[in-house]
């Protein structure tokens, strides 16, 4: 017993022995999270002034296929070109400088990412397209960077399944025609453009590149918001677009849904919230079109003979021309849209009636805000059609310096007299035979930024009627006191006249 006893450890030697054996294996294994204690990847390649790599090209150089490079603030010269794939991130939001000159990252490989730099100071050729990124390859991923003061902010050709998300693009200080565009996308399908903050470019420009879903952006003060063209099955969602000539433009394609965007304050040269040039299937759903020169312009859309385009639980509102039609226009769908308080609710542009449009489907039509009947049975629906036959807003879209006029008395009682006198009725514009009497308001589009003040509209075209019938008023006085002048110096001349006889009170002279 006592020799067993004698053979055993005690329990503190016990564990003296465990932790002598287990002490090399923990200073071999580095305690998680003390690798990135200075926020390092571990594996990671890193850029600084006192790094093993103290430029962003002796990195790339030295990167395997798949490696992480991280640049750890500072200012690097560009051009910075990119070969193979890797991830570049930036830390401390570091800037690579383009001196305006050429393009300054250009990115020629597949399985690319590049987040979280400043990029600046391109050059200006137009002919070489100078851009703050250009890229040539697929699977490449744009995060996170502020791109100023660039012709073209990210440029992309051939470059499938290209994501470009949260970045912000700002253009140059120049005027739009010699501006470059924020986003152009050439042939390259499934790009996805998300959460991006673009101001001061020319175009969001998609050429020939189908399955381009455009999610959460915002766009102010450039020619095209969103310019598809020659592409197909594109998506445009919950953008934000302010005060560019055109909000978003479809050109030549099939199959795009344009669902929960605001588009206000298009009113440069075209002036159009929406644009459709010979476009098949659109499904436009829930957009607030508010403010705009012309909310909404179609022309020969849908192109093929049966296909429909449809308009449903849209806002249009404030704008000069709420939709406007080329008289080729046919086979649009509307359903449920609000129009509320535009100079004129539906034109055809060059004349005439919508033709062969639906401006009701399955017993709902639309909210017309200048419609005059009634709802007696409380469905919803207008128990009179609602008619567009205002002469004002006709007489308007032949003569638009008649807009002047617009909410105005003088609007009030040409309406009026159309209606109260048969032979000045016109033919209607539309007809919905099912007129809503309650707004549809659409739930998931961002809300305006301002409220159009129509007081202003109201004192002026008032202020302008009363400088007219001033006028006339002056010119009618005139005439008289001309007239009374007239017959006034004529009896003096009879009275006057030689051989005249001159009647006294005395009598015979």
């Amino acid at each position: 017993m006592n020799g067993r006893r004698a053979g055993r450890l005690s329990l503190p030697a016990l564990i003296f022995l465990m932790l002598a054996m287990v002490a090399p294996l923990l200073a071999a294994t580095p305690i998680a999270g003390a690798a990135q204690s200075d926020g390092a990847t571990p594996g990671a390649l890193q850029v600084c002034a006192t790094c093993e790599f103290t430029s962003i090209e002796a990195a790339l150089a030295a990167a395997p296929e798949g490696a992480t490079i991280e640049v750890l603030g500072g200012q690097h010269d560009g051009p910075i070109l990119i070969e193979s794939p890797v991830q570049l991130i930036g830390i401390d939001s570091p800037v690579i400088e383009g001196h305006h000159d050429g393009t300054v990252v250009r990115i020629l490989s597949s399985d690319v990412t590049l987040q979280g730099f400043t990029i600046q100071n391109s050059g200006q050729n137009f002919d070489k397209e100078d851009s703050a990124v250009y890229i040539e390859g697929e699977r490449v991923r744009i995060l996170d960077n502020q791109l100023h003061n660039t012709l073209f902010g990210v440029n992309a050709a051939l470059a499938h399944d290209l994501l470009i998300e949260g970045n912000t693009i700002v253009g140059m200080d120049v005027d739009m025609g010699i501006r470059g565009d924020g986003i152009k996308v050439w042939y390259s399908h499934r790009t996805q453009i998300i959460d991006n903050d673009i101001r001061q470019s020319r175009d969001l420009l998609v050429w020939y590149s189908d399955d381009v879903v455009i999610r959460g952006n915002t766009v102010y003060d450039g020619r095209y918001g969103f310019h598809f063209m020659n592409s197909n099955n594109g998506i445009a969602e919950q953008n934000r677009l302010f005060d560019n000539s055109v909000g978003i433009y479809l050109m030549y394609g099939k199959g795009f849904i344009i669902r929960d965007n605001l588009l206000q304050g298009s009113r440069g040269p075209s002036g159009q919230g929406i644009g459709l040039k010979e476009i098949d299937g659109v499904e436009m759903i829930g957009n607030i079109i508010y403010d705009n020169r012309v909310g909404v312009f179609i022309d020969n859309s849908p192109l093929s003979p049966v296909v429909t385009n449809d308009f449903r639980q849209n806002l249009f509102a404030y704008n000069d021309i709420g939709i406007g039609m080329l008289p080729s226009t046919r086979n649009n769908v509307f359903t449920e849209n609000s129009f509320v308080d535009n100079q004129e609710q539906v034109t055809v542009l060059g004349g005439g009636n919508t033709g062969e449009n639906q401006w009701s489907e399955n017993g709902r039509g639309n909210f017309w805000s200048d419609y005059a009947g009634y709802d007696a049975d409380g469905d919803g629906v207008g128990d009179v059609p609602f008619r567009s036959e205002h002469l004002s807003e006709q007489l308007m879209s032949s003569w638009p310096i008649l807009r002047l006029f617009r909410f105005s008395v003088a609007e009030a009682a040409v309406d009026f007299g159309s209606r109260a006198v048969p032979m000045f009725r016109q033919n209607p514009v539309i007809v919905d035979e099912h007129p809503l009497v309650e707004q549809v308001i659409p739930a998931n589009a961002a809300k305006p930024a301002h409220i159009p003040d129509r007081t202003s509209a109201r004192l002026w075209s008032g202020g302008l009627l009363l400088l007219v019938i001033t006028v006339i008023a002056w010119a009618w006085r005139g005439s008289r006191f001309s007239g009374a002048e007239t017959r006034r110096d004529r009896s003096h001349a009879e009275q006057g006249a030689p051989g005249a006889p001159v009647a006294t009170s005395g009598g015979r002279s």
